[in-house]
């Protein structure tokens, strides 16, 4: 049953819907208590109930306001009428009729098939989502991404992003620094966020800059006129293995300015574990 809980003047003032209130005070001081009956003024006021709306951090406090309410408003529903006078009077320091009774009493059936929007932020701005895509340029029936299915999309990206040929470089200049289960990790936290990330023009070139990595310099035309003449040994004389790389750069040659030159060279002249190659040819070194 309901116990009378006698509140100071401002909770009074903070819990009646003719103020406008900021409430800030510390745990355990009733700031939820304030808030319930406030809903509770609102709804004695005969406001509908789905037209309030509670916003919280968490969902466990959404869930405790709720439960709160309901509890109350059950407790109403079963006083007598002399005892929910009494605590009607309490709350709103105001006389209360047997119309007001009748409306309080009745109110845990009312609130039971409408509730009070008590939800979190993210529930709430996903609510008006739903409700105006259009006017978010948002497809009609999305769906929420939720944490189990994101994790599982970041490490799919993640592990695209280390198989894609012109990350070779970036992926080189970061094996130095990094332990190889960790860079996945680290890809993952990069996607995740990926909006701050976007704000750099040349990310690459701040990636660099903060690793404090030299660009590689770049080759003059007699060094790729060797290089191009060294692929075209490796494809008449070279080991088979080699063979695909040495294409890539006999198919680029006299392209300038190839964004995946140094991808290029270092996949022909390093091996597996970043050392350099030792052998182009099956017959002599070279």
């Amino acid at each position: 049953m309901t116990q009378k809980v006698h509140i100071n003047k401002e909770q009074d003032i903070a819990s009646s819907p003719k103020h406008s209130c900021w409430l800030m005070a510390s745990a355990g001081t009733g700031k939820t208590k304030v808030l319930i009956d406030r809903v509770l003024r609102l709804l004695l006021e005969k406001n509908h109930p789905a037209s309030i709306l509670c916003l919280t951090y968490t969902n466990a406090a959404a869930k405790e306001m709720l439960e709160r309410l309901f509890l109350t408003l059950k407790d109403w529903s079963s006083l007598s009428p002399d005892q929910l006078k009494t605590t009607l009077e309490s709350m709103t320091k105001e006389p209360v009729d047997d119309a007001l009774l009748s409306h309080a009493q009745n109110l845990f059936n009312i609130v039971q098939y409408s509730p009070p929007a008590i939800q979190t932020i993210h529930s709430f701005c996903q609510k008006i989502l739903t409700q105006y895509p259009f006017e978010a340029d948002l497809s009609p029936g999305f769906k929420l991404l939720d944490d189990m299915m994101a994790e599982i999309l970041r490490k799919e990206a993640a592990q695209k992003s280390l198989q894609q040929p012109e990350n070779l470089e970036i992926l080189r200049s970061l094996a130095p620094f990094i332990q190889e289960n960790y860079l996945t990790e680290l890809l993952e936290d990069a996607l995740s966020q990926r909006l701050r990330l976007s704000q750099y023009t040349n990310p690459e070139k701040k990636l660099k800059e903060t690793l404090n990595l030299s660009p590689a310099p770049a080759l003059s035309d007699k060094e790729r006129e060797e290089i191009y003449s060294l692929a075209k040994h490796v494809m008449e004389k070279g080991p088979k293995n080699l063979h695909d790389k040495a294409l890539k750069i006999i198919e680029t040659h006299g392209v300038q300015a190839k964004p995946q030159e140094n991808s290029l060279l270092f996949d022909f002249f390093l091996t597996q574990d970043g050392s350099i190659r030792k052998k182009f040819s099956l017959s002599q070194d070279m």
